[in-house]
């Protein structure tokens, strides 16, 4: 259970203008996975989309579409009304599921993530052809679901590299204080790019220059010290690709990723 001084100090640092980007994102995480918990789904809801906001404005399109994702598959195909939340405005249930999904459909195009943007066009175009027997939108759906396809086989794309990063010292706040985490790197971000960044975000802190466990002497300074190294995905191949071949190995390996765990390297 996050204390109510914790909660006070994520928002400080979700709605100051000033704070760093990542540890926005890191509170906002917080935040949502609090009130998931206790089953505030008003205050959920409006942390989803803060975050979502937060990923577009980084330019993590993948990350903007499977977070509208959390909010579209809380909803029904309803009629029921509702309110105005954020950018929303007021509308059926079904309305905003559609909407959000449609965002999610583009955000994944521009994140490059053609497969899951295909299973959202399915989707919709199934409550198109189904449901609402709404063909003009069903015909853009497939035209849509066609493009992605396209661009799947003759599209040009670069599996992302990961990097570990710790953030050790009393100088970081709280929720990052000793802790690592697992960042995604932008296409054709190399280890000396995502550093670079990681500089420019965390300008007091010093960098180390070893991958050795930090000593006691670090873990309780007042200070800021940042440790990072490359890790490398090691995917869990669904089954739907389990003893077949494709001619794109990037589709089974990168793109439909169910698990992943990672390990260290040079």
């Amino acid at each position: 259970m996050i204390s109510d001084n914790r909660i006070g100090v994520f928002r400080r640092h979700v709605e100051s203008t000033e704070e760093e980007r990542f540890k926005k994102t890191m509170c906002t995480v917080n935040l949502l996975n609090f009130y998931r918990d206790q089953g505030r789904e008003e205050m959920y809801t409006r942390y989803v989309i803060k975050l979502c906001q937060l990923h577009l404005e980084s330019g993590d399109f993948a990350e903007a579409g499977f977070t509208a994702l959390l909010y579209a598959n809380r909803l029904e195909w309803s009629r029921s009304h509702l309110v105005e939340l954020g950018k929303y405005p007021p509308e059926t249930e079904a309305s905003r599921k559609e909407r959000l999904l449609k965002e999610a459909i583009t955000h994944f195009e521009r994140g490059k993530v053609w497969e899951n943007g295909i299973q959202l066009c399915k989707s919709l175009g199934q409550q198109y052809e189904e449901e609402l027997f709404d063909y003009k939108q069903l015909s853009d759906m497939l035209q849509t679901q066609a493009r992605f396809f396209g661009s799947i086989t003759q599209g040009l794309r670069q599996p992302p590299e990961y990097f570990c990063v710790g953030f050790f010292g009393l100088g970081f706040p709280s929720f990052m204080t000793n802790k690592r985490f697992i960042f995604r790197g932008g296409e054709l971000d190399k280890l000396v790019d995502f550093t670079e960044r990681m500089r420019v975000q965390c300008p007091a802190a010093q960098f180390l220059k070893t991958l050795d466990p930090p000593g006691n002497e670090i873990l309780t300074s007042d200070g800021q010290f940042v440790q990072i190294c490359r890790v490398a995905p090691t995917p869990e191949i669904p089954k739907v690709f389990a003893e077949k071949t494709s001619p794109n190995t990037f589709i089974s390996t990168t793109n439909s990723i169910m698990s992943i765990s990672f390990c260290w390297t040079d």
